[in-house]
């Protein structure tokens, strides 16, 4: 039995998620776990809601450390998966 483990982020516009998925070669299966959930990314400005671009890549660096800590070099690789507007405004 080989097991991999693939580290994922889903950040959307209000905030994150971090997941492990445990993926077996054999038999064929996936399972997840949850490592770090809820984080909050978005901020707001003048009435408008922003990405913080900085403070949301902490939040991100937070759920790599929770995971190596549990799971240490055994994490195969890392995803990022995001939805937000494709522009960002640094002044």
């Amino acid at each position: 039995m080989s097991k991999v483990l693939v580290l994922a982020f889903d950040l959307d516009a209000s905030g994150g998620l971090a997941i492990i998925g445990k993926a077996d070669l054999e038999p064929k299966s996936v399972e997840m776990e949850e490592i770090y959930i809820g984080f909050q990314i978005a901020l707001y400005m003048l009435e408008d809601i922003c990405i913080g671009m900085f403070w949301g890549w902490g939040e991100v660096k937070e759920g790599i450390l929770r995971a190596y800590r549990r799971y240490g070099n055994g994490i195969a690789s890392i995803g990022v998966d995001t939805w937000s507007v494709d522009f960002c405004v640094i002044g």
